[in-house]
């Protein structure tokens, strides 16, 4: 879940759709300002508003803990992905000498 500006979300969602993400969910915290690559079929944007709450979240989460847990379990159960990465607005995986997507398919193909 973030609350970041559009610049931000913008440099996040361009490295990870370089770096061969099939698709990014974005939880954002409130509703979320416009950005370039926002109307991408493979970005999605939740806004975590009180119609989102109130639909959603069972109980009435007190803390940000609280709520990240709870939007944290709604996708684990959604996901139909093999892999899920979760990850902060600032946080960019770096694999040495290739693509997280690249990294994937490598593992994959060990693991098989």
């Amino acid at each position: 879940m973030m609350r970041e500006s559009a610049s931000i979300i913008s440099r996040f969602v361009d490295y990870y759709l370089n770096q061969g993400a099939e698709r990014i969910l974005l939880y954002y915290d409130g509703v979320c300002p416009e950005f370039p690559e926002k109307s991408s079929s493979i970005v999605l944007v939740v806004n975590i508003d009180e119609s989102f709450k109130s639909r959603n979240l069972a109980g009435d989460p007190k803390d940000l803990i609280s709520t990240q847990e709870m939007i944290f379990g709604i996708e684990h159960k959604q996901n139909t992905s093999d892999w899920l990465l979760v990850v902060d607005a600032d946080e960019f995986v770096h694999v040495k000498g290739e693509s997280i997507r690249g990294a994937h398919e490598r593992i994959e193909q060990k693991i098989v």
